[in-house]
């Protein structure tokens, strides 16, 4: 939250990738055959501490809609992924005061790639 309260230029709503972005070897009989890449995901609008709770109930129900359809559009883009390569965990609510007001979601996502994959380098582009 920190970087994010100090980029002037951002627009919102906006999608936010936290790093580190952790990568967990997956071994059998000693070798790596895949890898996890494990990261999370905020889905954002910027307001006011003087919001009325109307104001920032929409804000969470419109971050909730922009959360779930890029979730789905993750899932659409990587189909040649078997389902449970992908995965989603609970989304937690986000109402930070600080300089600025941040209202959303937060979700992990971890998704695994078979080793000799030439998938994982181009799923950040």
């Amino acid at each position: 939250m920190i970087e994010l309260n100090a980029q002037s230029d951002i627009k919102y709503p906006l999608i936010w990738m936290l790093f580190p972005v952790t990568i967990t070897n997956n071994l059998t009989n000693n070798f790596i055959v895949s890898q996890t890449f494990s990261f999370n995901l905020m889905f954002l609008q910027s307001g006011h501490t003087t919001d009325k709770q109307s104001t920032m109930n929409k804000w969470f129900d419109d971050m909730n809609n922009i959360m779930v359809g890029y979730i789905q559009s993750m899932q659409i883009d990587n189909e040649d992924l078997e389902r449970n390569l992908m995965t989603f965990g609970q989304a937690t609510m986000i109402n930070k005061k600080q300089d600025n007001v941040h209202y959303g979601w937060s979700v992990s996502v971890a998704v695994t790639l078979p080793i000799d994959s030439t998938f994982c380098c181009n799923m950040f582009e």
